[in-house]
């Protein structure tokens, strides 16, 4: 994917209307079985909540708050490892266990070690007074943080100085620990296995045809897709974030950009196949776009520049790498876009731990072609998008 989500108690009211959020807009396998990685992360730690308290310290804020209504947020996630709460809080002090707010609709099913867990018998306000008596400075995320829930939260706290976190825990979430890893590998491997088992009973007519069954196999591991599904066949392969349509499979490239979300985790993977048989000039395009991709794969280490990326592959597409519209690839975890960018303008540079994308694209006329992969930055880097990139054909 390049550019890039409900029973209300009185116990969780700040005040009346109820409270609202929004979450920031995204912009920018492993061959064994699924079920096995799934039994493997089950008893590790998730996240270290230390290096996040050191940043609280360091920047003089004493607490900080996120409330969930219904829609999820990538940092509470990130934290709490629950990213199906209906209604919740959640406080992080300087030192201490975070502690989770959550009212009796969630409390039964909660099980943690790292946080405690507090349920709501009387409102949220209440008990947030009680946990920050001497709060000066409280963190919110100004990004997932409306101006009428920052207006309640004001209220409660008149005389605390609000600080945005967002830069403090983007930035954490940057690189994985392993248990995210193993999330993010399983994810991976669960998404290759459902294409591998759609492609090989190629017989649809349409792009909601492949979608379908694509997402159909999805359901057998009992994961939903980490974005829209995009299936791009013949001219609408040139419109990099093309609608899924009934429109008909036709003669020409067809771009599949899928992912899933497993424990709350995110794959992204595109493949482009073709509909008919290819003249050598499209083999041609097809694997120029393939070694640009492949030779950015290559240069992925730690220490390395994601600008540096970035024009390793547009090199290799030479005089064609004005039809590459889009930057070379992100950061992938809870969230499918996250940092670290990858693109020409960036000023990251990758660090072990870290998972991203490489998926250099063309696009000119009636043509569009893009190949992604997922992988992970450490001493020998891990591509954990394993599906075959030999370009394949069908006849429909």
């Amino acid at each position: 994917m390049l550019i890039m989500l409900r029973i209300c108690t009185i116990a969780l009211k700040l005040c009346s209307p109820p409270w609202r959020q929004t979450v920031k807009a995204s912009l920018c396998p492993i061959r064994h079985s699924p079920h096995l990685r799934h039994e493997e992360q089950k008893s590790k730690p998730h996240m270290n909540i230390k290096p996040i308290q050191s940043q609280l310290k360091k920047q003089r804020i004493d607490s900080a708050l996120f409330i969930v209504q219904e829609t999820s947020i990538p940092s509470f996630t990130y934290i709490t490892q629950l990213p199906h709460l209906t209604y919740a809080a959640l406080l992080i002090k300087q030192s201490g266990k975070p502690i989770l707010f959550v009212s009796s609709l969630d409390y039964g099913g909660i099980k943690s070690t790292h946080l405690t867990i507090e349920l709501l018998k009387k409102p949220l306000r209440e008990h947030l007074k009680a946990h920050c008596q001497n709060v000066k400075t409280l963190g919110i995320e100004f990004t997932t943080t409306t101006y009428a829930l920052v207006k309640r939260i004001k209220k409660i706290f008149p005389n605390t100085t609000l600080k945005d976190t967002t830069n403090l825990f983007e930035t954490t979430r940057t690189t994985k620990t392993e248990a995210e890893l193993n999330n993010l590998e399983t994810a991976a491997s669960i998404a290759n296995h459902a294409f591998n088992n759609m492609i090989k009973n190629f017989n649809y007519k349409t792009e909601s045809d492949l979608k379908i069954a694509l997402e159909s196999e999805f359901l057998k591991h009992n994961v939903t897709p980490s974005f829209p599904t995009i299936v791009a066949s013949g001219k609408n392969a040139a419109t990099p974030h093309h609608k899924t349509s009934t429109a008909s499979l036709t003669r020409g490239f067809c771009v599949i950009d899928f992912g899933v979300i497993y424990n709350g985790y995110c794959s992204d993977c595109t493949r482009t196949i073709f509909i008919g048989k290819p003249t050598k000039q499209e083999v041609a395009l097809y694997n120029l776009v393939r070694k640009a991709q492949e030779s950015a794969l290559k240069q992925v280490k730690i220490g390395i520049k994601t600008t540096d990326l970035d024009a390793i592959a547009r090199k290799v597409l030479g005089h064609y790498e004005k039809h590459f519209s889009h930057s070379l690839g992100h950061g992938i975890g809870i969230e499918v876009h996250e940092s670290p960018s990858v693109s020409k303008k960036s000023k990251d540079v990758l660090k072990s731990g870290m998972v991203i994308t490489i998926e250099p694209g063309y696009y000119h006329k009636n043509i569009g072609i893009r190949i992604e992969d997922t992988v992970i930055v450490q001493k020998n880097p891990k591509v954990i998008t394993t599906i075959s990139k030999e370009l394949m054909s069908f006849d429909v």
